[in-house]
């Protein structure tokens, strides 16, 4: 985190050329709090108690946090099963993929 926003370092990315360094990526600070990336963020930081290892990690059936990762695929997933309560399923062509 830095006052300008977050900076997230991937260990490996698709756009890596053989060197193995992963890809840095900068996100800025939003204009308005409640719609900020870096303050919700900071918010899942200090409500999930995560100093250390992954950020985005599993929650169970009991809403108990894990300390493992995601999957991949896991993203996709629940945020096309969000959108579903909002009322707005994805069409087709704008379909969740990870790469």
């Amino acid at each position: 985190m830095t006052p300008e926003g977050l900076r997230l370092l991937t260990p490996r990315a698709k756009s890596d050329q053989g060197g193995g360094s992963g890809a840095e990526l900068g996100i800025p600070r939003g204009m308005k709090v409640k719609t900020c990336p870096v303050r919700a963020v900071e918010a899942w930081l200090q409500a999930s108690s995560c100093r250390y290892g992954p950020v985005f990690r599993k929650i169970d059936r009991w809403g108990n946090l894990e300390t493992s990762a995601l999957h991949p695929y896991a993203l996709p997933r629940i945020l096309a099963r969000r959108l579903t309560f909002l009322a707005a399923p994805p069409a087709p062509s704008q379909a969740l993929v990870v790469q």
